[in-house]
Protein backbone atom coordinates (compact mmCIF):
# COMPACT_ATOMS: atom_id res chain seq x y z
CA UNK A 1 0.00 0.00 0.00
CA UNK A 2 3.00 2.35 -0.14
CA UNK A 3 5.44 3.53 -2.83
CA UNK A 4 8.69 5.47 -2.45
CA UNK A 5 10.91 7.62 -4.67
CA UNK A 6 14.58 8.53 -4.43
CA UNK A 7 15.64 12.03 -3.44
CA UNK A 8 16.70 12.81 -7.02
CA UNK A 9 13.68 11.22 -8.77
CA UNK A 10 12.15 14.65 -9.62
CA UNK A 11 15.46 15.81 -11.12
CA UNK A 12 15.15 16.70 -14.80
CA UNK A 13 18.46 18.20 -15.80
CA UNK A 14 19.48 20.30 -12.78
CA UNK A 15 23.02 21.70 -13.11
CA UNK A 16 25.65 23.80 -11.39
CA UNK A 17 28.89 25.42 -12.65
CA UNK A 18 31.01 23.79 -9.94
CA UNK A 19 29.01 20.60 -9.35
CA UNK A 20 25.98 19.42 -7.39
CA UNK A 21 26.50 18.07 -3.91
CA UNK A 22 23.01 16.79 -3.02
CA UNK A 23 19.34 16.50 -3.88
CA UNK A 24 16.66 16.69 -1.22
CA UNK A 25 12.95 16.04 -1.81
CA UNK A 26 10.49 16.91 0.95
CA UNK A 27 8.10 13.97 0.27
CA UNK A 28 9.42 10.60 -0.84
CA UNK A 29 6.76 8.16 0.42
CA UNK A 30 3.20 7.85 -0.89
CA UNK A 31 0.22 5.67 -0.02
CA UNK A 32 -3.25 4.94 -1.39
CA UNK A 33 -4.54 8.33 -0.28
CA UNK A 34 -2.12 9.96 -2.75
CA UNK A 35 -3.41 8.25 -5.89
CA UNK A 36 -3.61 10.60 -8.84
CA UNK A 37 -1.69 13.38 -10.55
CA UNK A 38 -1.73 16.17 -7.96
CA UNK A 39 1.05 15.24 -5.56
CA UNK A 40 3.33 18.30 -5.43
CA UNK A 41 6.80 17.77 -3.95
CA UNK A 42 9.63 20.26 -3.50
CA UNK A 43 13.13 19.25 -4.57
CA UNK A 44 16.04 21.28 -3.23
CA UNK A 45 19.39 21.03 -5.02
CA UNK A 46 22.58 22.08 -3.20
CA UNK A 47 25.91 22.64 -4.94
CA UNK A 48 29.41 21.91 -3.64
CA UNK A 49 29.70 25.43 -2.29
CA UNK A 50 26.56 25.28 -0.16
CA UNK A 51 24.32 27.19 -2.52
CA UNK A 52 20.82 25.80 -3.07
CA UNK A 53 17.65 26.36 -5.05
CA UNK A 54 14.32 24.56 -5.30
CA UNK A 55 11.67 23.58 -7.78
CA UNK A 56 8.27 21.88 -7.58
CA UNK A 57 7.48 18.57 -9.25
CA UNK A 58 4.19 16.78 -9.75
CA UNK A 59 4.30 13.08 -8.85
CA UNK A 60 1.79 10.79 -10.55
CA UNK A 61 0.89 7.94 -8.20
CA UNK A 62 -0.68 4.88 -9.86
CA UNK A 63 -2.05 1.66 -8.39
CA UNK A 64 -1.62 -1.27 -10.78
CA UNK A 65 -2.10 -4.28 -8.50
CA UNK A 66 -5.10 -6.49 -9.27
CA UNK A 67 -7.42 -7.32 -6.36
CA UNK A 68 -7.75 -10.77 -4.86
CA UNK A 69 -11.27 -12.01 -5.61
CA UNK A 70 -12.63 -15.02 -3.71
CA UNK A 71 -15.85 -16.88 -4.59
CA UNK A 72 -18.35 -18.88 -2.59
CA UNK A 73 -19.66 -22.26 -3.74
CA UNK A 74 -23.36 -22.22 -2.82
CA UNK A 75 -25.96 -24.97 -3.04
CA UNK A 76 -29.49 -24.29 -4.25
CA UNK A 77 -32.47 -26.64 -4.02
CA UNK A 78 -35.40 -26.70 -6.43
CA UNK A 79 -38.87 -27.43 -5.09
CA UNK A 80 -41.22 -26.74 -7.97
CA UNK A 81 -39.62 -23.52 -9.18
CA UNK A 82 -38.95 -23.06 -12.89
CA UNK A 83 -35.77 -21.14 -12.04
CA UNK A 84 -33.91 -19.73 -9.04
CA UNK A 85 -32.07 -16.42 -9.02
CA UNK A 86 -28.68 -16.53 -7.30
CA UNK A 87 -27.48 -13.10 -6.18
CA UNK A 88 -23.99 -11.65 -5.96
CA UNK A 89 -23.82 -12.03 -2.17
CA UNK A 90 -24.30 -15.78 -2.64
CA UNK A 91 -21.40 -15.98 -5.13
CA UNK A 92 -18.88 -13.38 -3.92
CA UNK A 93 -16.99 -13.72 -0.63
CA UNK A 94 -16.39 -10.08 0.25
CA UNK A 95 -14.81 -10.87 3.62
CA UNK A 96 -12.15 -13.08 2.04
CA UNK A 97 -11.50 -10.80 -0.96
CA UNK A 98 -8.96 -7.99 -0.65
CA UNK A 99 -7.10 -5.20 -2.42
CA UNK A 100 -4.01 -3.24 -1.43
CA UNK A 101 -5.80 0.08 -1.90
CA UNK A 102 -9.42 -0.37 -0.96
CA UNK A 103 -12.58 -2.42 -1.26
CA UNK A 104 -13.27 -5.01 -3.95
CA UNK A 105 -16.54 -4.48 -5.82
CA UNK A 106 -18.21 -6.96 -8.16
CA UNK A 107 -18.47 -5.83 -11.78
CA UNK A 108 -20.45 -8.86 -12.94
CA UNK A 109 -22.70 -10.72 -12.54
CA UNK A 110 -25.03 -9.02 -10.06
CA UNK A 111 -27.27 -12.09 -10.25
CA UNK A 112 -27.53 -15.36 -12.17
CA UNK A 113 -30.71 -17.19 -13.13
CA UNK A 114 -30.42 -20.98 -12.81
CA UNK A 115 -33.12 -23.00 -14.65
CA UNK A 116 -34.60 -26.17 -13.13
CA UNK A 117 -33.13 -28.17 -16.01
CA UNK A 118 -29.77 -27.87 -14.20
CA UNK A 119 -30.92 -30.01 -11.25
CA UNK A 120 -28.26 -32.64 -10.63
CA UNK A 121 -25.50 -30.50 -12.15
CA UNK A 122 -22.84 -28.08 -10.94
CA UNK A 123 -23.11 -24.69 -12.66
CA UNK A 124 -19.92 -22.59 -12.84
CA UNK A 125 -20.23 -18.80 -12.83
CA UNK A 126 -17.30 -16.41 -13.32
CA UNK A 127 -17.35 -13.49 -10.86
CA UNK A 128 -15.36 -10.38 -11.83
CA UNK A 129 -14.21 -7.96 -9.13
CA UNK A 130 -12.59 -4.53 -9.46
CA UNK A 131 -10.76 -2.22 -7.07
CA UNK A 132 -12.07 1.07 -8.45
CA UNK A 133 -8.65 1.97 -9.87
CA UNK A 134 -8.95 0.14 -13.17
CA UNK A 135 -7.67 -3.22 -11.94
CA UNK A 136 -9.77 -6.38 -11.94
CA UNK A 137 -9.54 -10.13 -11.50
CA UNK A 138 -11.98 -12.99 -11.29
CA UNK A 139 -12.87 -16.24 -9.56
CA UNK A 140 -15.24 -19.09 -10.34
CA UNK A 141 -18.26 -19.88 -8.15
CA UNK A 142 -19.48 -23.47 -8.47
CA UNK A 143 -23.20 -23.71 -7.76
CA UNK A 144 -24.41 -27.18 -6.76
CA UNK A 145 -27.98 -27.58 -8.01
CA UNK A 146 -30.08 -30.02 -5.97
CA UNK A 147 -33.79 -30.64 -5.64
CA UNK A 148 -36.62 -32.13 -7.65
CA UNK A 149 -37.28 -32.23 -11.41
CA UNK A 150 -38.96 -29.31 -13.15
CA UNK A 151 -42.54 -28.79 -11.97
CA UNK A 152 -42.32 -31.29 -9.07
CA UNK A 153 -42.85 -29.95 -5.53
CA UNK A 154 -42.44 -31.39 -2.06
CA UNK A 155 -45.43 -29.87 -0.23
CA UNK A 156 -45.19 -32.01 2.89
CA UNK A 157 -48.20 -34.22 2.25
CA UNK A 158 -51.55 -34.36 4.07
CA UNK A 159 -51.99 -35.28 7.71
CA UNK A 160 -48.29 -36.11 8.17
CA UNK A 161 -47.16 -34.43 11.36
CA UNK A 162 -43.51 -35.29 10.72
CA UNK A 163 -43.61 -34.17 7.10
CA UNK A 164 -41.59 -35.85 4.38
CA UNK A 165 -38.13 -35.69 2.92
CA UNK A 166 -37.13 -36.04 -0.71
CA UNK A 167 -33.50 -36.72 -1.56
CA UNK A 168 -30.94 -38.32 -3.87
CA UNK A 169 -32.42 -37.10 -7.12
CA UNK A 170 -30.59 -38.66 -10.07
CA UNK A 171 -31.15 -36.52 -13.16
CA UNK A 172 -29.95 -39.31 -15.46
CA UNK A 173 -32.45 -41.93 -14.32
CA UNK A 174 -35.10 -39.47 -13.08
CA UNK A 175 -35.37 -41.23 -9.70
CA UNK A 176 -35.37 -39.98 -6.13
CA UNK A 177 -36.30 -41.12 -2.63
CA UNK A 178 -39.38 -40.06 -0.65
CA UNK A 179 -39.24 -40.74 3.10
CA UNK A 180 -42.02 -40.19 5.63
CA UNK A 181 -42.41 -41.15 9.27
CA UNK A 182 -45.70 -42.03 11.02
CA UNK A 183 -47.71 -40.94 8.02
CA UNK A 184 -49.34 -44.07 6.58
CA UNK A 185 -52.83 -44.78 8.02
CA UNK A 186 -53.86 -48.12 9.45
CA UNK A 187 -55.59 -50.60 7.17
CA UNK A 188 -58.03 -50.49 5.46
CA UNK A 189 -56.42 -47.18 4.47
CA UNK A 190 -59.63 -45.15 4.64
CA UNK A 191 -58.01 -42.19 6.39
CA UNK A 192 -56.78 -39.39 4.11
CA UNK A 193 -53.14 -39.34 5.16
CA UNK A 194 -50.36 -39.38 2.62
CA UNK A 195 -46.92 -38.01 1.92
CA UNK A 196 -46.16 -37.08 -1.67
CA UNK A 197 -44.43 -34.91 -4.17
CA UNK A 198 -46.82 -33.23 -6.56
CA UNK A 199 -47.22 -31.58 -9.92
CA UNK A 200 -50.07 -29.19 -10.67
CA UNK A 201 -52.19 -29.97 -13.72
CA UNK A 202 -54.54 -27.56 -15.46
CA UNK A 203 -57.01 -29.11 -17.89
CA UNK A 204 -56.32 -32.49 -19.41
CA UNK A 205 -53.05 -34.09 -18.45
CA UNK A 206 -51.35 -37.07 -16.92
CA UNK A 207 -48.75 -38.01 -14.36
CA UNK A 208 -46.63 -41.10 -14.93
CA UNK A 209 -44.43 -42.45 -12.17
CA UNK A 210 -42.55 -45.68 -11.59
CA UNK A 211 -42.32 -46.93 -8.03
CA UNK A 212 -39.15 -48.99 -7.87
CA UNK A 213 -39.42 -50.13 -4.24
CA UNK A 214 -41.13 -49.54 -0.90
CA UNK A 215 -39.22 -50.06 2.33
CA UNK A 216 -40.89 -50.29 5.72
CA UNK A 217 -44.61 -50.22 6.50
CA UNK A 218 -46.54 -48.27 3.91
CA UNK A 219 -47.75 -48.18 0.33
CA UNK A 220 -46.91 -46.18 -2.78
CA UNK A 221 -48.69 -45.13 -5.93
CA UNK A 222 -50.05 -42.22 -7.96
CA UNK A 223 -53.04 -40.11 -6.97
CA UNK A 224 -54.81 -37.17 -8.60
CA UNK A 225 -56.87 -34.87 -6.40
CA UNK A 226 -58.68 -31.54 -6.48
CA UNK A 227 -56.48 -29.87 -3.89
CA UNK A 228 -54.47 -30.49 -0.72
CA UNK A 229 -57.43 -30.22 1.65
CA UNK A 230 -57.95 -33.46 3.63
CA UNK A 231 -60.94 -35.31 2.21
CA UNK A 232 -60.91 -33.54 -1.16
CA UNK A 233 -61.93 -35.51 -4.24
CA UNK A 234 -59.24 -37.81 -5.53
CA UNK A 235 -58.53 -40.79 -7.73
Amino acid sequence: GTASIDENTPNNGSSDACGIASYNTDITSFDCSNLGNNNLVVMTVTDVNGNSSSCTANILVEENIAPTVVCKNPTITFNGESDIEVFVEDLFDGAASSDNCGVVNVSEPLSTLIPCSEVGNVVSVTVVGNDGNGNSSSCVANITVNGLPCGISDLGGIGCSNGINTSNYDATSGTYNITSNNCAPEMPYTEDRMAFVSQELCGNGEIIARVSSVDGVGYAGVTMRDDLTPGSRMV
